[in-house]
């Protein structure tokens, strides 16, 4: 889908738009389906996924099916072929390189003005959030 172009001399443009948009809102979508199976594993655990597991795959698990003893973990690595594991390794490799990419860094620099300009990225103790409604 690409972008609409809506072209209108209409003085309610951004009634109509926000009318739209609270509807869409008030419809659910994909956001609303997340939060709710977020919260939902974050209230209940295993038992959620045990019940969306059910509802979404047909698999009739239990909570101790979940869990994959360390036995059987171990087993399965050492069933793994030379180049099996380095594979594996050389992608564990790749995906923390690319996120490295991604990670704030310091910086600084002069600029034409020749003041001294930057970021700092430094970790903090504690963080306050203030959310409040329109």
């Amino acid at each position: 889908m690409g972008i609409r172009t809506i072209q209108t001399k209409d003085p309610d443009l951004f009634r109509i738009l926000a009318a739209f948009n609270q509807q869409a809102q008030q419809g659910g979508g994909i956001a609303d389906v997340v939060t709710q199976i977020l919260n939902d594993v974050r209230n209940r655990g295993d038992h959620a996924l045990v019940d969306l597991t059910r509802k979404f795959d047909g698999w009739e698990a239990k909570v101790a099916d979940l869990r994959v003893p360390l036995e059987e973990l171990l087993a399965s690595k050492s069933g793994l072929t030379h180049q099996e594991l380095g594979c594996i390794q050389e992608a564990i490799h790749c995906v923390q390189e690319f996120h490295k990419q991604g990670l704030p860094r310091s910086w600084s620099d002069e600029n034409p003005h020749g003041a001294l300009v930057g970021e700092r990225w430094y970790p903090i103790q504690r963080v306050g959030i203030l959310h409040s409604r329109w």
